[in-house]
This record gives structure tokens, sequence and C-alpha cells, in this order.
């Protein structure tokens, strides 16, 4: 539905697209509007957009496919502290330097 939304498409456009009727097509976005708290269909569009829901390289717009979750490396003490605002040595979670 997000894609049709991006696309400008109205309610009853979608409704027949989606094969309910207008007031669910209403319904369904209302709750996308309160579950991502937004006021209205523009703002709508930019959160799905800022949130990776759509793909900013598709025109028409398109819903992004699931990403694989990324598998990382435990770090080791050896490695650098990558926290700017903690001190080397001091980061969340490594031992202590005395």
């Amino acid at each position: 539905m997000l894609p049709l939304v991006a696309a400008g498409a109205t309610a009853s456009v979608m409704a027949r697209t989606v094969g309910i009727s207008v007031d669910g097509i209403n319904y369904h976005l209302a709750r996308l509007c309160r579950r991502l708290e937004v006021p209205n269909r523009s703002a709508l569009v930019a959160r799905a957009y800022v949130l990776g829901l759509l793909d900013p390289a598709a025109w028409l717009p398109r819903a992004m496919p699931p990403a694989a979750p990324r598998v990382t490396a435990p770090r080791t003490i050896a490695e650098p502290c990558r926290r700017r605002a903690d001190p080397p040595g001091r980061c969340i979670g490594s031992p202590t330097r005395t």
C-alpha cells in the first residue's frame, strides 16, 4: 500500500488495486500514520523513505526487500575503541586497563 501512496494513487484506485473497500484503505492508512507517528499521507511517505520501507532508487516507488541480518565478528580486546566519546580502554563491555 505504501508504494501506491508514494505514487500518488487515490484511495479509490488503491482500493481497486488491493481489492478492498475505500474505507478499508482509509483505515489502514490511518493505522500506518499512527504507527509511524505522522499526521498525513505526505509525511507517511517521507517517513517510509527515511525508515527504508520504500526504495529511494526506484520510480515508481516499490517496497524494499527485507534486509539480511548483519553478521559481525565480536570485538577483540586488541581492537581500538570505536566510540569517540569514550577514552581508549573505557568502551562499554571492554575490560579496563590498569
